[in-house]
């Protein structure tokens, strides 16, 4: 129709397409074998396809867990790939520093190892990708400690107690007009 709102005409900085995942059970456990591995966090990875290539991406998340380690040993980033191939959103490398985009907010309490999860996440980071070719944005997880799990959506200790909570984690993208 002549009054429709299409995205030709819409303007910059206007949202042309949502799409997201919802992480809801707690079924699953990253066992982080080695300090160098980045881990994908379980059911967080999202693809969206941008109509043009001087488009953003907006990334929004949040994810609930509690590792078997202190959290500050814990960091993420996400891994974008398109076309088969991976790049990583996450601070330029200076020497041996690990390059990350966060890391787990410090929620671990020495007397109560295993019921004091973290929730981190990231309100609003823009991604200017540059391709109209389809974008998976994958969550991903490292422990600064060899063989720690990390306990997706819950507690290490998962036994039925009020104080072992669950939780829930998402990942939004919105397609921002460039």
């Amino acid at each position: 129709a002549a009054g429709a709102v299409t995205s030709a005409k819409k303007g910059a900085g206007s949202i042309l397409q949502v799409v997201g995942t919802g992480k809801l059970d707690a079924t699953a456990t990253i066992d982080c074998v080695d300090t160098a591995t980045w881990y994908d966090y379980t059911s967080m990875n999202a693809t969206i396809t941008p109509a043009s290539s001087s488009n953003k991406i907006l990334i929004s998340f949040a994810a609930m867990g509690e590792g078997e380690y202190s959290d500050y040993a814990y960091r993420w980033r996400f891994k974008k790939t398109i076309s088969s191939s991976d790049s990583y959103i996450a601070a330029s490398t200076a020497g041996s520093r690990t390059s990350v985009m966060g890391m787990i907010t410090e929620a671990y309490w020495a007397d109560n190892q295993d019921s004091t999860p973290t929730i981190f996440g990231c309100s609003n980071y823009l991604d200017s990708p540059s391709t109209t070719s389809a974008i998976t944005y994958t969550l991903q997880i490292n422990c600064g400690q060899a063989n720690q799990d990390w306990y997706v959506n819950r507690c290490t200790s998962d036994t039925d107690a009020q104080v072992h909570e669950r939780g829930m984690g998402w990942l939004t993208l919105m397609e921002i007009a460039g």
